[in-house]
């Protein structure tokens, strides 16, 4: 399925969550928790996402969680990961996740829509892999070089800060613009990762970033007011 399709679709079939009109929410993706060793991409960014995720909380912000928050493409079972992160994944357990392409074996939706009180306006709630050949329908294929290949290079210290975009940008920029043009299209905002490259495309797009590489990023939902935010 495109793109389009399948957001369109998840769009259609997700029973609304009902916010009020003044809402403060934020939204973190990719997190890629691994277990510690010298391949995690998370492991120095730990202390600043507890302490932002705390202080979010601390002013009344609904955290939302938009998938590969555990990296199961290197890691092979979650239980591994939950116990180097006790005091990270206890926060995050608490609150609405889904998945994303890294961890999509776990029992999670795939979406989450918010939809304003007495409102149709919406906010659809994905990971960003939808439509994306190599990282959904040939998502093994992807797994076995993270897992055989690109792991074992991290583990000998040759480390990209992680981003997609670096990686390979013609890879980002395709998956941004299907999404940005469905968003545009169908007049309805998106909040989306998994390129792990933050960008406002107001007033329908958005990236949350991620928390690999030097520091992390998250949307910021204020009311009616989206913007990305940057922690180092």
């Amino acid at each position: 399925m495109s793109t389009e399709s399948e957001l369109s679709d998840l769009l259609a079939n997700t029973k609304p969550m009902i916010i009020p009109q003044d809402f403060k929410g934020v939204c973190f993706s990719d997190l890629h928790m691994e277990v510690k060793d010298p391949a995690d991409d998370f492991a120095k960014n730990e202390v600043l996402f507890n302490l932002t995720f705390d202080d979010y909380v601390r002013r009344g912000y609904k955290p939302f969680f938009l998938g590969d928050v555990q990296d199961l493409w290197k890691v092979d079972h979650s239980d591994e990961i939950v116990a180097m992160y006790p005091s990270s994944y206890t926060r995050i357990k608490a609150w609405p996740r889904i998945k994303g392409n890294h961890d999509r074996e776990l029992p999670l939706p795939e979406a989450i829509v918010l939809q304003y009180e007495g409102s149709s306006k919406q906010i659809l709630l994905v990971h960003g892999y939808q439509g994306d050949f190599f990282n959904e329908t040939a998502y093994p294929l992807g797994k076995f070089f993270v897992h055989n290949i690109w792991r074992n290079l991290e583990m000998v210290g040759l480390h990209d800060p992680t981003t997609a975009t670096m990686r390979n940008p013609r890879k980002h920029k395709k998956v941004k613009e299907a999404i940005a043009k469905w968003a545009f299209d169908n007049q309805q905002i998106v909040i989306f990762g998994h390129t792990h490259a933050p960008e406002e495309i107001p007033p329908y797009c958005f990236n949350c970033g991620s928390w690999v590489g030097n520091g992390g990023q998250c949307v910021e939902i204020n009311g009616h007011e989206i913007s990305v935010k940057f922690f180092k």
